[in-house]
């Protein structure tokens, strides 16, 4: 199992108490009698899959995501989503494209096979308006583009992304990539923040990098960016697009290749 500190949350729905666990479970607790209403798994512990972070109920749904996806292994990383009063598997969107699926073309054509990351180990937020959930993604696994057989072109969806997925069906209204092909652990994994400000329904959300950037949540259009800190893995930020640029040396990185980066 993975090998995690305590939970950062759990969920409490109705009468239930809903838990995950360090070794991918969730569980659901009477909340007057503590006793077990319904167990699941969400994935296969023994592989290494596991949780930090706990649920969120949405739409009587219980959606929770998934860490332990940096090992080349047939089982992918995805979001999940229980019904919150039985534990049954509603659906689920993988976070890693497969060569058959949308986005499986960003992958440099490599086996689904070695195809890693994307794991969410920050809890999702949830629009009850557009019945949409945010969710955040880590990077591409292992780090090291070149280790992948990979190169910096080679994005990787739906890695280091803004995923905006409907929760009655689990699919995907939009994506933004804030990061593509990225070998630094910069995480865009982190609490997607949900304001309004007049008629504008915008998400906010922010990497290691600490580059805030905000969206419209409705459309996934960028808006904008700030820089809240230093940070020199970017050359630049396009303004109008959000798209970055490495920097010229973390472009050519190769194997064994040491790479200062803040």
């Amino acid at each position: 199992p993975f090998d995690s500190e305590d939970m950062r949350n759990i969920a409490i729905y109705n009468d239930k108490i809903i838990h995950a666990t360090t070794d991918a479970r969730l569980l659901a607790l009477d909340a007057r009698t503590g006793e077990k209403v319904w167990e699941v798994e969400i994935a296969d512990g023994s592989k290494g899959f596991g949780n930090s972070s706990g649920p969120i109920v949405a739409d009587g749904k219980v959606i929770q995501g998934l860490l332990g996806c940096s090992r080349y292994i047939e089982d992918d990383c995805y979001i999940s989503a229980h019904d919150a009063n039985t534990g049954e598997l509603a659906w689920r969107f993988n976070t890693i494209a497969e060569s058959d699926q949308p986005g499986g073309d960003t992958w440099g054509g490599i086996e689904d096979l070695f195809r890693a990351g994307g794991e969410t180990w920050i809890t999702g937020t949830y629009d009850p308006e557009l019945n949409l959930t945010y969710w955040g993604t880590a990077q591409q696994k292992p780090w090291m583009p070149a280790s992948r057989s990979l190169s910096i072109n080679d994005a990787g969806l739906f890695t280091n992304s803004t995923v905006a997925v409907n929760v009655e069906n689990g699919e995907l209204d939009w994506y933004f990539q804030h990061v593509p092909a990225e070998a630094l652990d910069l995480d865009e994994v982190f609490e997607r923040v949900l304001i309004d400000r007049g008629d504008d329904r915008l998400v906010f959300s922010i990497g290691k990098h600490g580059i805030l950037w905000k969206h419209d949540r409705v459309s996934g259009e960028f808006i904008s960016h700030q820089e809240t800190i230093f940070q020199n893995a970017f050359s630049n930020i396009d303004p109008e697009t959000g798209a970055v640029t490495y920097r010229q040396d973390i472009q050519n990185a190769q194997i064994n290749e040491w790479i200062s980066v803040c």
